[in-house]
């Protein structure tokens, strides 16, 4: 049923993400899924450091290691056998990130945060709708 599951995950944010979690890791067991963790870094986020930071590839080591170590605070909560989590870091827009990683691993549902979109920019925001009215894919809005 639910093989490839993505959740986009806010490496910004204190929330641990639980729902999405527990959701992750029934489908998981059940079918014996890999989750995809997706950490999304923004562009409005990349700009507005940009501007503090005069090596802009020192910044994008520090943002890629502030996602990384979320990723992997989150992948100790998931209880599933090695090489069933697998973690991913995307700089840009939501939409595209979760549309990409979709194709590449041939995902079979996308767990998402209903309040996800609301902490990205209100073009992000749009887009998002646009995804969940289009895409393919079944989404599960918690």
């Amino acid at each position: 049923m639910y093989t490839n599951i993505i959740i986009p995950v806010e490496i910004f944010s204190d929330s641990p993400a639980k729902r999405e979690l527990s959701s992750a890791q029934y489908f998981s067991n059940i079918n014996a899924g890999h989750v995809h963790l997706l950490a999304v870094i923004p562009n409005s986020v990349y700009l507005r450091a940009k501007k503090h930071f005069v090596d802009t590839k020192r910044l994008k080591k520090v943002l890629s290691t502030l996602a990384a170590n979320r990723l992997a605070e989150l992948t100790r909560r998931l209880v599933l056998p090695a090489g069933f989590v697998h973690r991913h870091i995307h700089f840009g827009d939501l939409n595209d990130a979760i549309r990409l990683l979709a194709i590449k691993k041939q995902a079979d549902i996308v767990i998402l945060d209903k309040g996800m979109d609301s902490r990205f920019s209100p073009q992000s925001e749009m887009d998002l709708s646009g995804f969940l009215q289009k895409n393919e894919i079944p989404v599960l809005l918690l």
